[in-house]
């Protein structure tokens, strides 16, 4: 878990949210070299788009949150994902026409817009579905144990091995005694007063 203004967040959550502002960032660099050939970086740096493209990706990560597209259960649903991607898209364009129309010195040069949306799209669909791959990775996975063994315990823990969309890594479960074969799948890591010495061992937050 990685701590942002006194809120804890899954650190692939937030690995997900970066990847995503540098993947729209290079749609709309691939757009601009579309459109400008050569020119591109003449473009970029004396009509100051690089700022325009900043705009944009911003409205795009706001809506992308709007959308709880960085919700665990999205991403591993891809038609809902896909269509919720749509969804952030079109929501985008709305919203940037509005501030064109407001700013007209803030719109993007040479209808780089629709380009951006058709590589932009392509590439959030495809980055996710490899995101998806790499989430399901030992590295990213939060380590977690429970504490206690009663029924709650085993019905929680038999929904945190079902759900892998949920990035917890159950580790074991801390009680007095081992139980019974309920936990059979899952080791006895010891009593709750060694619960300190545990998480600081296992690296466990």
């Amino acid at each position: 878990m990685i701590r942002v203004f006194h809120v804890y967040f899954p650190g692939r959550t937030l690995l997900l949210a970066l990847s995503e502002a540098l993947v729209v960032v290079l749609a709309m660099l691939a757009a601009t070299i579309i459109v400008f050939g050569a020119d591109a970086s003449l473009i970029l740096g004396y009509e100051e788009e690089l700022r325009k493209i900043l705009l944009v990706a911003g409205v795009c990560m706001v809506c992308m949150h709007y959308y709880d597209l960085y919700s665990a259960v999205t991403l591993y649903h891809p038609a809902q994902m896909a269509a919720r991607v749509v969804q952030v898209l079109g929501t985008a364009c709305v919203i940037l026409a509005i501030v064109y129309y407001v700013y007209p010195e803030a719109q993007l040069s040479g209808g780089l817009l629709l380009i951006w949306v058709f590589l932009a799209g392509t590439s959030l669909i495809v980055w996710r579905r490899l995101f998806l791959a790499i989430n399901r990775s030992a590295h990213l996975m939060q380590k977690t144990l429970l504490l206690g063994a009663g029924p709650l315990a085993a019905r929680l823990a038999d929904e945190i091995t079902s759900r892998p969309e949920l990035g917890l890594n159950l580790t074991g479960y801390v009680e007095q005694e081992p139980a019974s074969s309920e936990f059979r799948h899952l080791p006895h890591l010891g009593s709750v007063d060694e619960l300190p010495a545990l998480l600081e061992d296992r690296g466990i937050q």
